[in-house]
């Protein structure tokens, strides 16, 4: 994933407190990379973003630019 953006961060308030271990963060929506904190599989809230890169997204997931 080096150098590609995400572009879809989801704003679930249960997938930001708990991490898994089991998946990625990284998944695909609408055809563009999207990021769960948690890794979690479904019952997603996705917000479009401007575009971030996976290492930017880990360290502040909810500080990230919303597309208008």
């Amino acid at each position: 994933m080096a150098g590609a953006l995400i572009r879809y961060v989801c704003r679930n308030n249960a997938h930001q407190r708990t991490r898994s271990e089991l998946t990625s963060p990284v998944t695909l929506h609408e055809d563009e990379w999207a990021f769960c904190p948690a890794g979690f599989i479904g019952e997603h809230t996705w917000e479009r973003i401007e575009g971030a890169e996976l290492d930017a997204l880990r360290r502040r997931s909810s500080e990230v630019p919303v597309k208008v």
